[in-house]
């Protein structure tokens, strides 16, 4: 556990072919926060996605909220 309260997991996700991929989860408060994949972390991953998609559309954050809802209607 890091000073900031945050629990550590490191796990490696074993391939049939290819090398084993290392993951890391970090964990707070019992619900994991990030996933880092080969040390790349999926939520700064996601957050550059999202401010792409806002600077492609305008600077507008509600095509942003449209796009997701509009996927999360498919679901």
């Amino acid at each position: 556990t890091r000073a900031n309260g945050v629990s550590v997991v490191d796990s490696r996700l074993n391939q049939t072919t290819g090398q084993p991929i290392k993951l890391e989860w970090e964990v707070r408060d019992g619900k994991i926060t990030d996933v880092k994949v080969e040390g790349v972390s999926m939520v700064m991953t996601r957050r550059s996605d999202f401010n792409s998609y806002i600077q492609n559309n305008g600077g507008k954050v509600d095509a942003l909220i449209a796009e997701m809802e509009k996927r999360a209607a498919v679901q």
